[in-house]
């Protein structure tokens, strides 16, 4: 990593003042929405090329900077300014904006003929702050909140455009761009206005795109004898890196400073926005909750209670409540766990969200450590949710978070959280009860569209047959409103169809008895029979979704127990993979999963992902426990065939969605249990869960899969791939001594078995080993072997061994060696790869370096 001055480094608190001074609406109106990047990095360099009034460019000490920033490109450019006869028109000490505008042109017509000036232009716009400096001047220079709104979103726009344009998205500025975008979201949403709508969704699509960006990287399996996906034939090259690098081995991690901005800072997961349906019952609970988190005596609170009593719900409320906004004015980091509680993914999308680093290298307590050096340097109150916690040693790790962090936590085990009492106060477990009897009727009549008034006797008996569950109320309103249309006798109905379900779930109906002889009574036998009469105790959950379930069309019925295929809540799915799963057609599909969505058996987000509440996939589980593994079995197939390129266009729209590599890493899990399905994911989901960063979950499952796989002699083949991908992982983490272990053996394995494309692939990867620690004759010697071990024929992975030797010689300053081995890897990946593809953007890339 390019060292990075301290923020009290005298030229960068220089330039961060002449950026703040400069008059960002003039200057970006003025720009028309071009040159944003140039305009930035100019202001930030003007007051320094200006030499403090001086009247002349003082380019040699800012040249001296940037070089010692490891930015050449950059430094070269400043150093031809004073010969081009740049001047400076002064007004004191302070650059005039004309000139800095024209000064912005001229850096940003030379970002677009040279991607390395490009690059280290976006480093250097994120050690200035550049965009937080450009958002507070639109700030200080506007006076209405509209006004501020939309310049702040213009100028994201622009910088995006500028980031694309010069091909530096998901660079050293996407980060700023991310977290910036939802400071403004966050703005927007808070205001409610119509008028901004438009506004909102592109400056959602623009964060999201900058998110991709991150991530992206090509496909496209290349080993045929031991197929070991894309990783092992992409460029896997990383440069030599000095002592305090966090790849430096043996190196302490160095985090980057997180200065505090104005703005709150919030990291809320699509599956905890508070849904559309009103909330009803709680309200005693709400307040008192709200009451207890903003008056500061109680730093963690833990909600439990029965499964479907509003739990989350609460929780949603009081995250999207304004005055819990607006106390805890640093920000809100919300994980929503659930059963399979990928903590490490929850913990990447608050360092993405917050703009630090999201460095697959870094470990959960890395990544942990990161945020709580945020929030220490941002003393304003902090709330952190816990949601749908299952497993309290997910837990230990947010006890540990500063003082003026409250952190409020939801689960359903109660006894666990009695294990916590050194962290948990006995008045900090608040037992969220169910409904009372008043409100279970309100919210029956609501979601079952009923009128404000009437009814009132039968939906008190539906109401009590059901229990104050609200999800369990919710289900069964849906029901009566699909169901009752203009039909008078929707209750007597209702109690028909309750009691056909229970009889065929088995489950007792003795209560329904009770319910049918009160409805049956009248006058004064009601009053005679009210004295002595049993009261009406709740059915099983289980009857009232097999009622929901019973009543639906069969193909709906099959697609209900199909999506609990699916990981449950927070895991979200889209069509087109539910479509495979359920073995329907995505139009036919659609259809019944809006029909699901009414009766409320799955939740939609209105972004096209859907979710199935814990309860429901529950019941759906044990009902039909085959169908259900078999729709899990088609999901495990499709996650391995996404990797074909034959499903190339497809895998590119799914794996933008974070969701579904939740998916994909449970798939990886799982497939511990079955050797022959943990070889198949050798081949296909481990490379492609490498290259996407999820080394941690990665890393875990090859040291079983290996310990499985010692077991078995005849599993060579297994054995060597799996020590191969240790090492690249190791490799990838910067952990080059037992990278090259495990790379060693696993090219002593490939020999054994005969594998030259294997052996090619471990010559490869030693050679990048040996290139990171500085080793460049071992390099070179690895990189020839891979070579010569590789047909030309075998284009993937020939043009990757040339390109890595070619950087070798690159790093060691033989351009002359380089140039013509960079040549022959761009003609054979335009040959087989076609001009488009990202491997061969990356060889155009590499020659132009």
């Amino acid at each position: 990593m390019p060292p990075t001055p301290p923020a009290d480094d005298p030229l960068t608190t220089q330039a961060r003042a002449g950026l703040r001074r400069t008059r960002w609406p003039a200057l970006l109106a003025g720009a028309g929405g071009a040159a944003t990047l140039g305009l930035l990095g100019a202001a930030g360099l003007a007051p320094l090329l200006a030499g403090l009034g001086v009247g002349t460019l003082a380019t040699a000490p800012v040249a001296a900077w940037l070089t010692g920033m490891g930015m050449n490109a950059l430094a070269g450019w400043v150093g031809n300014l004073a010969a081009d006869g740049v001047q400076a028109a002064l007004a004191e000490d302070e650059p005039d904006p004309a000139w800095v505008a024209a000064l912005g042109q001229r850096l940003d017509a030379a970002a677009v003929s040279d991607q390395a000036l490009a690059t280290e232009l976006a480093r250097l716009l994120r050690t200035l702050d550049a965009l937080p400096q450009a958002l507070a001047a639109i700030a200080e220079e506007q006076g209405a909140q509209s006004d501020l709104l939309r310049a702040q979103y213009d100028l994201l726009t622009r910088v995006s455009a500028d980031m694309e344009r010069l091909h530096v998205s998901g660079g050293a500025l996407g980060p700023v761009v991310i977290a910036e975008a939802d400071r403004v979201i966050d703005a927007i949403t808070a205001r409610s206005e119509a008028r901004f709508a438009e506004v909102l969704a592109a400056l959602t699509a623009l964060r999201d795109a900058q998110r991709q960006a991150l991530v992206d990287f090509g496909s496209g399996n290349k080993f045929r004898d031991v197929t070991m996906g894309d990783v092992a034939g992409r460029d896997v090259h990383k440069p030599t890196l000095g002592p305090g690098s966090i790849y430096a081995p043996g190196s302490t991690i160095q985090l980057p400073p997180t200065p505090a901005s104005s703005l709150p800072r919030s990291s809320i997961p699509p599956s905890f926005v508070r849904p559309a349906n009103p909330f009803i019952g709680h309200a005693p609970q709400l307040d008192a909750i709200r009451a207890r988190l903003c008056d500061g005596t109680t730093q963690r609170l833990a909600l439990h209670g029965k499964p479907g009593v509003g739990k989350s719900r609460l929780a949603m409320e009081l995250v999207a409540d304004p005055a819990i906004r607006a106390y805890f004015s640093g920000g809100i980091l919300v994980a929503h766990l659930g059963i399979i509680a990928q903590l490490d993914l929850a913990l990447r999308t608050w360092i993405a969200d917050l703009g630090l680093e999201d460095h697959p290298k870094f470990s959960m307590t890395e990544n942990l450590a990161q945020i709580t050096r945020l929030i220490r340097h941002d003393p304003r109150p902090w709330l952190v949710v816990v949601d749908d916690v299952w497993h309290i040693d997910h837990l230990r790790s947010f006890f540990t978070l500063p003082d003026h962090v409250q952190l409020l936590i939801t689960t359903r085990q109660r006894d666990a959280l009695l294990s916590l009492g050194a962290y948990l106060a006995p008045d900090a477990l608040i037992a969220i009860p169910v409904l009372e009897l008043s409100s279970a009727v309100t919210l029956l009549r609501t979601t079952a569209g009923l009128p404000p008034t009437g009814y009132e006797a039968e939906l008190a008996i539906l109401a009590q047959l059901v229990g104050g569950l609200p999800l369990l109320l919710t289900v069964m309103g849906s029901y009566v409103r699909t169901q009752r249309g203009e039909q008078a006798e929707w209750f007597t109905q209702a109690l028909v169809a309750l009691r056909a379900a229970s009889t065929r779930l088995n489950l007792p109906v003795a209560t329904l008895d009770t319910a049918e002889a009160r409805t049956t009574k009248r006058g004064w036998l009601a009053r005679l029979w009210q004295r002595e009469r049993q009261p009406i105790l709740p059915l099983s959950p289980n009857a009232i979704i097999g009622l929901s379930y019973e009543t639906l069309p069969r193909l709906a019925q099959r697609v209900f127990v199909a999506l609990a295929g699916f990981p449950p809540n927070p895991v979200s799915f889209d069509v087109a993979t539910a479509s495979v799963v359920v073995e329907c057609d995505e139009g036919e599909l659609a259809a019944v999963l809006r029909l699901l969505i009414q009766r409320s058996l799955i939740d939609g987000d209105g972004a096209g992902r859907l979710r199935m509440h814990q309860v429901l996939w529950d019941w759906a589980e044990s009902y039909d426990r085959r169908a259900v593994k078999e729709a899990q079995q088609r999901l495990r197939r499709w996650h391995h065939d996404l990797l074909n390129p034959t499903y190339g266009e497809a895998f590119t729209v799914w794996r933008t969605h974070a969701d579904n590599w939740a998916q994909m890493i449970e798939t990886w899990q799982a497939a511990m249990h079955d050797p022959d399905v943990l070889a198949s994911c050798l081949n296909t989901i481990v490379p492609a869960l490498i290259a996407q960063g999820y080394w941690n979950a990665v890393l875990e499952g090859l040291k079983q899969a290996l310990a499985i796989f010692r077991t078995m002699p005849s599993r060579q083949a297994e054995i060597a791939q799996v020590r191969y991908y240790l090492g690249l992982v190791r490799y990838e983490r910067a952990e080059y001594t037992v990278a090259e272990q495990d790379t060693t053996e696993a090219y002593a394995t490939f020999q054994i078995i005969h594998s030259l494309r294997g052996q090619g692939a471990s010559m490869s990867l030693l050679g990048n080993i040996h290139h990171a620690v500085g080793n460049y004759p071992a390099a070179l010697a690895c990189y020839q072997e891979a070579l010569s071990l590789t047909p030309e024929t075998d284009e993937g992975n020939y043009a990757t061994y040339l390109n890595n030797l070619a950087a070798l010689y690159h790093t060691q300053g033989n351009y002359a060696a380089a140039r013509p081995l960079y040549e022959h890897a761009l003609a054979i990946r335009e040959h087989a790869l076609g001009a488009d593809h990202p491997d061969t953007a990356q060889s155009l890339n590499n020659l132009a370096a």
